[in-house]
């Protein structure tokens, strides 16, 4: 379903791919077709985030994860069918914050993110985002503030000292190391959708966890609302299930010596 679509959303966590175009459709990712959804060949739901420069792909529901099929049932639409339950044109309701939905006879799935909530009304149902994210505060923040200067550090296991330590919602100014991986973290307190925003492509490749497991995250392109200035982003839904904060860390490639500023977002935050 469309509705409730984030501004980066990944569902259950995204990823940016390729305007590649499909064999089974006949449209592009363009502006035109933002939101429009479709099933890959690994029969996963993705969508287009055509409004951004250049558009793009999300991806969505993997529905072979879940035993079911990808299915393109309108005009932009795809979901995640189980056709071994049937149901009746027009039932649709929410459970264990999934929406249920009936598309040609048969359940259709979608799982919310942690960042949505599924809701239903006559006979659809879909995820809704709890927060509003605007990328325009990201623009906010590089220009008005607050800033820091921080360290990076070439040695995983030393990044979680406090002077590697990127505070959320802040434009941070590192200095990337001559041809050497290196490393900074930020906090976690909750299960949310997290957004690095940089003013450098081809500089971050990775999101890991504390214990150096990759996060699946990868490049989306620049911020629309300030794609000059902010010309790469990267997202992740982030887990935390301890009751305090957890960190998780940003991998820098081994690149030319370099100053680069990020702004990392909790899309979950109030």
């Amino acid at each position: 379903m469309r509705a409730g679509l984030p501004f980066l959303l990944l569902l259950p966590l995204a990823a940016c791919k390729g305007d590649d175009t499909d064999d089974t459709t006949d449209w592009e990712c363009d502006a035109t077709h933002d939101a429009w959804e479709r099933c890959t060949d690994e029969d996963a739901v993705e969508w287009c985030h055509g409004d951004m420069d250049p558009p793009h792909f999300h991806e969505g529901t993997d529905c072979a994860d879940l035993g079911y099929e990808c299915t393109e049932y309108g005009e932009g639409l795809a979901a995640c069918v189980d056709t071994s339950t049937s149901c009746d044109e027009g039932e649709a309701w929410c459970e264990d914050n999934t929406a249920y939905f009936c598309v040609d006879g048969s359940v259709a799935v979608e799982p919310c993110s942690s960042v949505q909530t599924c809701h239903a009304h006559d006979d659809e149902a879909h995820c809704e985002d709890d927060v509003a994210f605007d990328p325009q505060q990201a623009c906010d923040i590089l220009a008005d503030g607050p800033f820091e200067d921080k360290d990076v550090t070439p040695t995983f296991s030393s990044v979680f000292h406090e002077d590697y330590h990127a505070d959320l919602a802040t434009a941070v100014s590192v200095d990337l190391p001559d041809q050497a991986v290196s490393y900074i973290h930020f906090p976690v307190t909750h299960d949310s959708e997290y957004v690095v925003f940089l003013d450098t492509a081809g500089v971050l490749q990775a999101i890991l966890d504390n214990e150096q497991n990759d996060q699946g995250a990868s490049s989306g392109g620049p911020n629309g609302k300030c794609k000059a200035d902010l010309v790469d982003h990267w997202h992740a839904e982030l887990h935390n299930h301890t009751g305090s904060t957890v960190p998780f860390v940003l991998e820098f490639a081994a690149v030319d010596e370099q100053p680069v500023t990020l702004i990392v977002m909790d899309k979950g935050a109030e």
